[in-house]
């Protein structure tokens, strides 16, 4: 809730209270808490967990160690209320634990002594040098105008959006007749999934949609092939897709008849990124500046 991925949005606390008081309605319901990097949010405290809200013992919170010190380490935790750790204990007690009893006291010890939370607070300024040194960077090629940031301060990695021109709709990707999707042409066999439950699509739906969704497909991939090109992964976030409405709906727009056409007959495309910043040094940085403009470049 902290920082959901991937999207980078911190959940409100009007929602964590409805979450908290959907599973007080009924004896069997528990809400299980995964904030993997909360501890590493750039700017501030770190947010309070559901399970330190929780008056009713409703909340099982698990965690692992792998942003804060290494996955190698592999150890995970998990909190749970007093009932279900006595009951745990009955029924899976018995389970020999997997983790090295010398890594644990080891760090046990290291918590402790306070040494995890100052790793926390390196980690934490090392992430706004980079992230610094990229916007920076960015902010000093010609493509400036076309990038923006959200959710910088929510953690380890951020949210880059970027803005670009939409070709026009040549001769070649025009329509060729009326399906239960996108037209397509002889040139591009692209089609969005869709149902049979969905409603048909509109004509200017019909006549911008498959060449958007190429063009920005295309898009993404020249980004994350530049970056690739220095060691630097990207996840699009057109990969994930979101419950609405209790319909599967895509974060990409190529999925979204509306926003699909608002923004091809706007003339433009737009892509999101969540950028991970732990893994990167400044000099690195500014290499993926650099290799974000030669991405976009033929498409500003």
């Amino acid at each position: 809730p902290s920082h959901q991925f991937p999207t980078g949005i911190a959940m409100p606390v009007a929602r964590r209270n409805e979450l908290l008081a959907w599973a007080r309605e009924q004896a069997d319901r528990y809400i299980v808490e995964d904030d993997r990097d909360c501890t590493l949010r750039l700017a501030g405290k770190p947010l309070p967990t559901l399970q330190g809200a929780d008056e009713h013992e409703r909340v099982i919170h698990i965690g692992t160690f792998d942003a804060t010190l290494a996955p190698a380490l592999r150890i995970a935790y998990m909190v749970l209320p007093s009932h279900l750790a006595h009951a745990y204990r009955e029924t899976l007690g018995f389970y020999p634990c997997a983790v090295s009893a010398i890594d644990q006291i080891a760090l046990a010890r290291f918590m402790e002594q306070k040494e995890l939370e100052r790793l926390d607070n390196r980690t934490k300024t090392r992430c706004r040098n980079t992230r610094d040194a990229l916007m920076d960077a960015l902010g000093k090629t010609p493509a400036a105008t076309r990038i923006s940031y959200e959710h910088i301060d929510a953690g380890t990695y951020f949210i880059l959006r970027v803005d670009a021109k939409n070709p026009p709709l040549s001769p070649a990707r025009a329509p060729i007749g009326r399906t239960d999707g996108p037209a397509v042409s002889e040139k591009s066999a692209y089609r969005p999934p869709r149902r049979a439950s969905d409603t048909p699509p509109a004509e200017n739906e019909m006549r911008h949609g498959c060449a958007f969704a190429d063009t920005q497909a295309a898009l993404e991939e020249r980004i994350a092939s530049s970056l690739a090109r220095q060691d630097v992964a990207v996840e699009p976030l057109s990969r994930y897709r979101s419950e609405s409405s209790g319909q599967k709906r895509t974060l990409r727009h190529a999925f979204d008849p509306q926003e699909n056409t608002q923004e091809a007959e706007n003339g433009r495309i737009a892509c999101r990124f969540a950028l991970n910043c732990i893994a990167l040094s400044e000099k690195q940085a500014r290499a993926a500046a650099e290799a974000i403009y030669r991405g976009l470049a033929a498409f500003v």
